[in-house]
């Protein structure tokens, strides 16, 4: 009889030392589960911001390219609006060294004529005062038919009118020079004020571009921590996965019944052992299940824990130690009123429930 209740004692121990067991394993799950839960939290901020991070950059990307190809564009009208200037400057000034020639032939030729004219008509200038005397002296004759003299004067005299406007047509050669030169000097200032603004346009654009190249480089960089992050936080989340699934494969063993078959003959129960400060005596040689020995060292680390805990806790275990040995409602009552005068300054001992019961 002694054994079955040394069996009895071993079985709910073992009970108690499992449901202990099972309860720190399910707070551990808990546990795993918060971290679980607030790393998929932290895994799932950062794959928002590096996709955010990676539309940044995107967005900056194009804008570069963009600001790149305008560059080019503007490079390539600024080299044009060279060129075309140096050829617009190379033609009027042709132009101008052509019309300066044609102008300087047509004065050589005009002032070779009027030294041909001057020539020619001085040999007669002599012969034609002596015919002037004559006539002044003689009484008038008839007037007679033009002479080869009386030609070559009309000859001097057109050249003569011809050297008084050599000054004219070398004003009017001089103001075409003049008004060339200025519309030459107009146009290139205007082509100098395009290029200069296209040249601040470009630097402006070289400036734009370098800011959003160093932009760029800040973003990639972002995203390479966040990348980094993300694959720290993947890793922690294997670990945690991994541990919870060697959690979740451990099965503990089947509870046994609260109610136990009672001995046949003495009426002895575990209250009455605890109320009385025996402890049970040396487990019989008979045998014994592997869960009834899992259920005594359950129990032995119950009980254990109850006796070396804090009020508290001490206070939480009087429940699963009533429940797991079947106290009743007097007994489990008990146990916490003697709990609270142990735990009191001041204060009375309650009254035993179960009297002594001798051995015969």
């Amino acid at each position: 009889m002694r054994w079955k209740e040394e069996q009895l004692q071993e079985g709910v121990s073992r009970q108690l030392k499992l449901m202990a067991t099972e309860k720190e394993l399910r707070e551990t799950v808990s546990e795993k589960d918060g971290e679980l839960r607030e790393l998929r939290q932290l895994l799932d901020r950062a794959r928002s911001d590096g996709g955010k991070k990676e539309r940044e950059v995107t967005r900056l990307t194009t804008e570069l390219g963009e600001a790149n190809k305008t560059s080019s564009e503007l490079e390539k009208k600024l080299e044009e609006a060279v060129v075309s200037h140096a050829r617009h400057l190379q033609e009027m000034t042709a132009q101008k060294d052509t019309r300066i020639a044609e102008l300087s032939k047509a004065l050589e030729e005009l002032q070779s004529e009027i030294l041909g004219s001057e020539t020619v008509a001085a040999p007669e200038r002599n012969p034609l005062d002596f015919a002037t005397v004559s006539t002044q002296t003689d009484p008038p004759p008839p007037p007679p038919s033009p002479s080869p003299q009386e030609e070559a004067k009309v000859g001097e005299g057109a050249a003569v009118l011809q050297v008084s406007n050599i000054p004219d047509t070398s004003l009017t050669v001089t103001n075409g020079l003049g008004g060339s030169e200025t519309e030459e000097r107009e146009e290139e200032g205007e082509l100098t004020m395009e290029s200069h603004g296209l040249i601040e346009e470009l630097q402006l654009l070289r400036q734009e571009q370098v800011r959003l190249q160093e932009e760029v480089a800040e973003k990639n960089k972002l995203v390479r921590f966040q990348q980094l992050k993300i694959v720290d936080m993947r890793k922690a989340l294997n670990r945690e996965l991994r541990s919870q699934s060697s959690v979740d494969q451990f099965t503990p063993p089947p509870r046994l019944p609260h109610t136990f078959p009672a001995p046949p003959s003495v009426p002895f129960t575990m209250t009455t052992m605890l109320l009385r400060g025996k402890s049970p005596g040396p487990a019989p040689s008979g045998p014994i299940t592997s869960c009834d020995d899992v259920n005594i060292q359950y129990l032995k680390h119950v009980i254990i824990k109850f006796l070396c805990s804090r009020e508290d806790e001490a206070t939480q275990l009087i429940r699963a130690v009533a429940t797991l040995l079947n106290f009743t409602t007097q007994e489990e009552q008990f146990v916490k009123d003697y709990f609270d005068y142990k735990m009191s300054w001041f204060g009375s001992m309650p009254q035993p429930i179960y009297h002594p019961v001798r051995n015969t």
